[in-house]
Order: structure tokens, then C-alpha cells, then sequence
């Protein structure tokens, strides 16, 4: 009788690392099934940061453009009002 209970509370490794083996490859298709999605959004991320990127720039430029409208509307003025200031005298 002792023999049997030694059996039963045995450990049966090879079926334990079957089982294991089985819990790895389930899971196995989860993690790729997330690096998948994670590959995805890395890309979609990339192309927002190039998007930004570009979006800067342009308001640089139009930021630096509007400096130089600014310059010349004032320089505009000064010469109104010269040419103002010349006709009343």
C-alpha cells in the first residue's frame, strides 16, 4: 500500500514539462500577437513624430515670414507719413 501512495504523490516530470510546454506555446501567440500591435503603433508614432517635424517647420516659416511682413508694413507707414507730413507743408 505505501508503494501505491509513493506514486501518486510523485512527481510525473515528463508530463509536468508537457504541460509547461503546452503553457509556453499558448501564450506564445499572446506575445507575438503584441509585438505585432506594438510594431504597429512604433510605426504610427513614427510617422506622427515625422508630421510634427514638418508642422514646426512650417509654422517657423510662417512665423519668420510674418516678422518680415510686420517689418515692411512699418516701413510702409514711416513713408505715409512722410509723404503725409510733406503734403500738409
Amino acid at each position: 500500500m505505501k508503494s501505491f501512495e509513493k506514486e501518486n504523490n510523485s512527481i510525473d516530470l515528463k508530463q509536468e514539462f508537457r504541460n509547461l510546454g503546452a503553457l509556453i506555446e499558448h501564450n506564445n501567440h499572446r506575445v507575438d500577437a503584441m509585438v505585432e500591435q506594438f510594431g504597429e503603433f512604433h510605426t504610427k508614432f513614427e510617422t506622427i513624430d515625422t508630421k510634427l517635424d514638418v508642422h514646426t517647420e512650417m509654422l517657423g516659416k510662417l512665423l519668420v515670414d510674418n516678422e518680415d511682413h510686420k517689418v515692411k508694413f512699418v516701413d510702409i507707414n514711416e513713408r505715409l507719413e512722410d509723404i503725409e507730413v510733406h503734403m500738409v507743408e
